[in-house]
């Protein structure tokens, strides 16, 4: 009975974060935001942060073509 108890408080920790990265990626997909497990141990928190910083880069690049506008670039 313990030894099942351990396995399933096992399984709700890693199944947790990696739910949240899930959720996360849909909400990205979709254009919004959400929090990713960062702070999270091992893999998953290296995935975590993994995708935190491919986040960080596609806003960065979203808001640099929205502030270029119009502007157009003409190669000869």
């Amino acid at each position: 009975l313990l030894a099942a108890a351990l396995a399933a408080a096992l399984a709700r920790s890693l199944s947790l974060p990696i739910r949240q990265i899930t959720r996360a990626v849909e909400s990205l997909r979709s254009g919004g935001t959400a929090a990713l497990p960062v702070a999270a141990s091992g893999e998953v928190g290296v995935l975590a942060r993994a995708f935190e910083h491919y986040a960080r880069s596609e806003r960065m690049y979203a808001a640099a073509l929205e502030s270029s506008g119009d502007a157009v670039i003409v190669t000869s």
